[in-house]
């Protein structure tokens, strides 16, 4: 029979008892005159009416076994059974109170709306705002809000964004399903302007955007100083210090700035990150605000701004996507990301001391006539007493455009002062058409500019360069460059002068085409530079002039190889006898018969030692040696 599972008592014949094993098998015990059954300490009992009884052991671990019932209490649960036992389940954590929870729909309805009620949601986000309280969130349903500023519309907002838009609360958090969007449209000529996240006028406060908002604004009617959009504005003079913090899907503009921050001399510092899928500007006309997608501007203070977008485009047309100005001190800026389009400058610094940081894998640059970063002066004399402003850009950088530009990809200012630029990664850029691109460019009466290159840079396209790629200019200016050079250029690599220094190390720079000006250092003004190439290899073909003219220039070679494959001579200093020249551990090569190693015709000392050539050379003042092997080959 197997175990007992369950037993009934006498059937309804009154002499039978019933009993069920565990395969709910039925069996019928003939016991003539039972009268009762009972069970008690896992025996069970049969008793006939002249008080004969039949026993038998039964293992209760076989019946079943079910909750019956169950507590909670304080993150403890307390389950009990069928037979009267008890067992807890401990580390249970409560989510969130529904009571803390605002819904938005837009089939809610502001008068009706509960806190914490699913089924009865707010309709308008700034209702279920005013409703909330610090430590609550506001959950947003599926939807659109358009919030339009236009003329056709009345302008209903004009006077009334702190009232009827600002979703900015101390302490609220917002969460936007998928499938959400808010809209901006605003009138250009009559429009104030909106902001969808602002902080109030006290210290500290903090405001949180989560989930997978699509945000967009649009300017309508002509480029004039009014009717601006914004998804986050700061311009608060009783603002002290504030914290937003944004996780949101995309971020949409076709005429002004997303985010305009306008740092007020506090003492907390602003913290502001943005966290997007993907970002798109584009300019369809209207309010500009400087043009830029982020402009920051401030009088002093601190702040402290993280920007990342898996994705970029920026197709405006009207310059800086990312614009530092007036007087910010202290500002840290970091941008990061897997992929940026760019049509013109990616970053616009001016007056600003702190650091930014630039961490995007590709960035493709789109504009020949504007630099990729142009980095401007620090005011000496506010804030801090002075200060250094450095750019830090990890980035592949792809530059492929036709180019004519007067000024280079990173561009310092005139009167530019106090900035360091670090960049690390390739640059590939275009020669099909124009003069072709400046790497580095400094401009005039610019002082204490610190630049260091560290990557390959490749010219493609039918066409060659006729531009410097590194052009010095000003008081302890130095541009350092380390890596691979190829390609299409027949210019001058260096072109120090007016006190600048440009160092060349561990490099490799070879020509694929030939040039009449293919040169390592040039400098054709009376304003003297100096030029230094260490543990390098050079290549280059070269019609008439030096490989390295001396013109105005100091020139130290060192440890390096030089090969001239056109006529002009190596190393020429045969039309100033301003400048030095210095070559130490080096070879020099001229492939061509007749060309000259070191034609130097001035009065001014050449220090050679442990070099070799493989032409003849000229020189009137030599200290050193040099070692002319002819059997040399290219």
């Amino acid at each position: 029979m197997g175990l007992i599972t369950r037993f009934y008592g006498p059937n309804k014949k009154g002499s039978e008892l019933t009993i069920k094993d565990m395969d709910d098998n039925l069996y019928f015990l003939q016991s003539k005159g039972v009268e009762s059954v009972s069970f008690s300490s896992n025996t069970l009992t049969l008793t006939n009416p002249t008080g004969g009884t039949l026993t038998t052991t039964i293992n209760t671990s076989q019946f079943d076994t079910f909750v019956t019932g169950g507590t909670y209490n304080n993150g403890i649960i307390t389950f009990t059974n069928n037979s009267g036992n008890t067992f807890n389940v401990t580390g249970i954590t409560t989510s969130t109170n529904l009571g803390d929870i605002l819904y938005v729909s837009e089939n809610g309805d502001d008068n009706t709306a509960e806190k914490g009620n699913l089924h009865k949601p707010w309709r308008n986000l700034y209702a279920a705002k005013s409703a909330s309280t610090s430590g609550d969130t506001v959950y947003v349903l599926p939807g659109t809000w358009t919030y339009d500023n236009t003329n056709s519309e009345g302008n209903p907002y004009n006077g009334q964004v702190d009232t009827l838009v600002n979703l900015w609360k101390d302490g609220v958090t917002y969460y936007f399903s998928p499938n959400t969007k808010i809209e901006f449209f605003n009138e250009t000529t009559a429009g104030a302007a909106m902001y969808l996240f602002s902080p109030e006028s006290t210290t500290g406060e903090t405001c949180t955007v989560l989930g997978h908002l699509e945000y967009e604004q649009t300017g309508l009617g002509a480029d004039t100083s009014n009717g601006a959009n914004f998804f986050y504005y700061n311009n608060n003079s009783n603002c002290d210090g504030s914290t937003f913090y944004a996780e949101v899907k995309k971020i949409i503009s076709h005429h002004c700035p997303t985010l305009y921050l306008e740092e007020r001399s506090v003492s907390n510092p602003t913290n502001l990150t943005v966290i997007s899928e993907e970002e798109y500007w584009d300019y369809l006309g209207g309010q500009t605000q400087s043009g830029s997608f982020y402009l920051f501007r401030g009088n002093g203070g601190e702040a402290n701004i993280n920007i990342y977008s898996k994705y970029r485009e920026y197709r405006s047309d009207r310059a800086y996507a990312f614009y530092v100005r007036s007087n910010c001190s202290n500002f840290n800026l970091n941008i990061s990301g897997e992929k940026a389009i760019s049509e013109r400058q990616l970053i616009r610094s001016l007056s600003v001391i702190g650091t930014f940081n630039v961490n995007i894998e590709d960035v493709y640059y789109g504009n020949s006539y504007t630099p990729f970063a142009e980095l401007g002066a620090v005011m000496t004399n506010y804030g801090n007493g002075g200060g250094e402003h450095t750019v830090n850009i990890n980035a592949n950088l792809y530059d492929l455009r036709e180019n004519s530009l007067t000024s280079g990809l990173f561009h310092f200012t005139n009167n530019a002062t106090n900035v360091n630029l670090n960049y690390k990664g390739n640059i590939t850029t275009n020669t099909s058409t124009g003069n072709g691109r400046f790497i580095v460019t400094v401009g005039t009466n610019a002082s204490n500019i610190n630049s260091n290159i560290n990557g390959d840079i490749n010219f493609v396209g039918t066409g060659t360069t006729t531009r410097s790629l590194f052009e010095g200019y000003g008081t302890n200016t130095k541009i350092n460059y380390s890596g691979k050079i190829s390609g299409n250029f027949a210019s001058g690599i260096a072109r120090p002068r007016n006190g600048s220094i440009v160092n060349i190390n561990n490099s490799f720079i070879e020509s694929e085409v030939d040039g009449a000006t293919s040169s390592v250092f040039v400098n054709n003004s009376t304003s003297l530079g100096t030029g230094r190439l260490n543990n390098s290899y050079v290549r280059l073909t070269n019609n008439t002039n030096g490989v390295v003219d001396g013109e105005d220039n100091n020139i130290f070679i060192n440890n390096s190889t030089i090969i001239n494959l056109g006529t002009g001579s190596t190393i020429s200093f045969n039309t100033t006898n301003n400048g030095d020249l210095q070559i130490l551990n080096s070879t020099l090569i001229s492939s061509y018969s007749g060309a000259t190693s070191i034609l130097y015709n001035g009065t001014t000392s050449v220090i050679s030692s442990n070099t070799t050539v493989s032409s003849p050379y000229t020189i009137t003042d030599l200290k050193g040696s040099i070692i002319t092997l002819t059997d040399l080959t290219t």
